[in-house]
């Protein structure tokens, strides 16, 4: 899978590059990608099942047409439906459409007749590609409704028509609700975004063969985090390496009925490959952490406490704070003399995060390339309320930059947001991690990385992707069962698959 993800006009871009220095035809181009469009088709689809396909007048259009003359090519029942007129007609489009006229197979007009799209099993869209750039009017948005009412299955070729590749504000009805999803070359923007996911269902990305050069010098903000792209060497180890050589990370997370956060914290942060965990704790509840993991070190605090006396000995160089420590006045002091206590980056999550929203001063405390890790709540809290997803990263990057910190938007498709203006899209985990406690989890994972000299970037990258890909592990032996301690459980096993994809070492277990 490609790691960059293109925009509509950088896609325009790739394809007249490679017409130019393949060389290609333009309709050779369509050709290849429609084949390869058709080989993925035909492995969910059968000949059983009656198909209509929908052409626009452009090369989306014609898209379907070349895929329309594969299927029937292949003994599967078609008919298609044009939208567009003569004067429409892209010069790829007229030619596809001489095929299919020389094939034999009849054209129909969508205006021409009252069309029952109930009858058909699947209905194919190919009226916009990823080149749209104004909401669908009339006709057309009245032939999309009655499609999302009455098609039994949808398939979209590159996008569902009426949705924008980037920047989406588009009545909801306007837009095709496709099942399947066969986008080229590139994920689409648009797809990482939750608001969309109603539109385009299961998405597949279909490598059609764009030039490789193109494809490696052009530059885009907007990444996805694959095996590939992460730096984790630093978290090789040396056989004489010894626990002082893998940091000391000290955990502010916990209060009455939330000490389960600080013990996943600590725990996931200890199973991360930090040498040194210690967890600050309220003194009451030091024999519940020994008792639950005696890996873990606690340095317990009186409430209320005297910071300049428990903070007298400040051993750890990574600190990782917030979850469950709530929002009252000793949370606050402690998180601010913790900021003062330090020059390195932090790792600030939950009710820390509430608390620097409520106390703007803390921003002055936080050490530059700290990393927050905000759900979408916390996140509302930190920079306001977001029109849509796109909006809303876009004022999480001003945020980033402002403050030069790491901000990751947790969810599906978790976004690290850099100070940069970059943002790179996680592409593991599942629906099953939405739990109680993951946020936790993967608070300790980053810290325990950074321990061990990962830099901010690389080390929340690589721990939204190991911890990702914890869940995925979890998640075929518990299924929506998995709980957050699954997570850790399985959390070695992770960084070891991702080690093993990195290195052609032979020192490693490989799994």
């Amino acid at each position: 899978m490609e790691s960059k993800i293109l925009s509509s006009s950088q896609l325009r871009e790739a394809d007249q590059y490679t017409i130019k220095h393949e060389p290609i035809s333009s309709v050779d181009l369509m050709e290849r990608a429609a084949t390869s469009l058709f080989d993925h088709f035909v492995t969910i689809f059968n000949k059983n099942q009656k198909i209509a396909i929908i052409v626009g007048s452009g090369n989306n259009g014609g898209d379907g047409l070349v895929l329309a003359r594969l299927l029937v090519q292949n003994g599967y029942e078609v008919s298609v439906f044009e939208t567009g007129t003569s004067a429409s007609f892209s010069m790829d489009y007229i030619h596809n459409r001489e095929r299919i006229i020389q094939f034999g197979l009849p054209l129909n007009s969508v205006w021409n007749q009252a069309v029952d799209w109930a009858k058909y099993d699947v209905c194919v869209d190919a009226l916009f590609g990823s080149g749209l750039n104004r909401p669908v009017e009339e006709p057309i948005s009245q032939l999309i409704l009655d499609l999302n009412r009455l098609a039994k299955k949808i398939v979209a070729i590159d996008i569902p028509s009426g949705l924008f590749a980037e920047e989406n504000n588009i009545a909801e009805q306007h837009i095709i609700k496709a099942h399947y999803t066969f986008t080229f070359q590139t994920t689409k923007l648009a797809f990482l975004f939750p608001e969309n996911e109603q539109f385009i269902g299961h998405y597949t990305v279909i490598d059609i063969g764009l030039h490789p050069d193109f494809m490696q010098q052009v530059a885009s903000p907007f990444k996805l985090l694959l095996a590939n792209t992460l730096n984790v060497q630093k978290l090789n180890r040396s056989k004489f390496a010894h626990k002082g050589s893998f940091g000391h990370v000290g955990i502010f997370a916990g209060s009455p009925g939330k000490m389960g956060a600080s013990l996943l914290c600590s725990k996931a942060c200890l199973s991360a490959g930090a040498g040194l965990v210690t967890a600050l704790i309220p003194e009451t509840f030091d024999a519940f952490f020994w008792s639950s993991a005696p890996e873990i070190m606690t340095k317990p605090y009186a409430v209320p406490t005297n910071f300049q006396a428990y903070n007298k000995d400040f051993p750890f160089t990574v600190m990782a704070c917030g979850p469950g420590i709530g929002t009252d006045l000793l949370a606050y002091q402690f998180l601010k003399n913790m900021m003062s206590k330090t020059s390195q980056p932090m790792v600030l999550d939950a009710d820390a995060l509430t608390l620097l929203a409520k106390h703007h001063e803390l921003w002055t405390h936080l050490p530059k390339n700290s990393i927050l890790t905000p759900h979408l709540k916390e996140l509302e809290r930190l920079i306001g309320r977001s029109d849509n997803h796109y909006d809303r990263i876009k004022k999480t990057a001003q945020l980033a930059q402002l403050h030069q910190v790491y901000i990751l938007i947790k969810g599906a498709n978790s976004c690290v947001v850099s100070p940069d203006g970059t943002f790179n899209f996680n592409t593991t985990g599942n629906s099953a991690m939405a739990t109680a406690g993951s946020g936790d989890v993967l608070t300790g994972i980053v810290a325990g990385f950074l321990s061990q000299g990962l830099n901010p970037f690389d080390a929340v990258c690589s721990a939204v992707y190991i911890h990702g890909m914890a869940g995925d592990i979890a998640v075929q032996h518990n299924g929506h069962g998995l709980i957050a301690s699954h997570l850790i459980q399985n959390l070695g096993l992770a960084i070891q698959k991702v080690l093993n994809f990195n290195s052609d070492s032979k020192t490693f277990l490989k799994v």
